[in-house]
C-alpha cells in the first residue's frame, strides 16, 4: 500500500531530522550532556558507511554544542549495525553510574561497548 509506505517513510525523515539531549554517564566517570542525532549510512566510491547514533558534548554553562567548527574527532559515536540490545534501567549500579537516575536512563550494548544514556 503506497499509503503505509509514504507514511513509514515520512516517519523515517522525522526521526533523522530530530535531535535529542541526553547526559552520557560514563562507567566511573563524570556525566557530561550531549546532543544526539542519527546520521545516515551512505555508499561512496564503493564503500558502505553505517548509519551511526552520534553525538557531541554540549557547553556546561549553555547547555548548548559549542560554537567553534567541529573536526571529527570531536564526536563521538555508535554504528546503528553495532547495537545489540537497548535495555531500560531497572536498577542503577551505583558503583559504575553513581549519577544517573533509572527511570530516566537506558543502557545501549554495542559490540564495542556499552552506553549509558539519561533522557533530560
Amino acid at each position: 500500500d503506497h499509503t503505509n509506505e509514504r507514511e513509514i517513510r515520512d516517519l523515517i525523515e522525522t526521526i533523522f531530522r530530530q535531535r535529542w539531549t541526553f547526559i552520557l554517564h560514563p562507567a566511573y566517570g563524570t556525566p557530561v550532556g550531549v546532543e544526539a542525532w542519527l546520521e545516515r549510512g551512505q555508499r561512496l566510491k564503493g564503500v558502505t558507511l553505517a548509519p551511526k547514533l552520534l553525538w557531541l558534548p554540549l557547553h556546561e554553562k549553555s547547555m548548548t554544542v559549542k560554537p567553534k567548527q567541529q573536526t571529527e574527532s570531536d564526536f563521538a559515536g555508535v554504528d546503528l549495525l553495532d547495537v545489540q540490545r537497548i535495555l531500560q534501567m531497572g536498577r542503577v549500579d551505583r558503583s559504575k553510574y553513581a549519577l544517573a537516575k533509572p527511570r530516566r536512563t537506558f543502557m545501549v550494548k554495542t559490540i564495542g561497548g556499552d552506553y549509558c544514556l539519561e533522557c533530560r
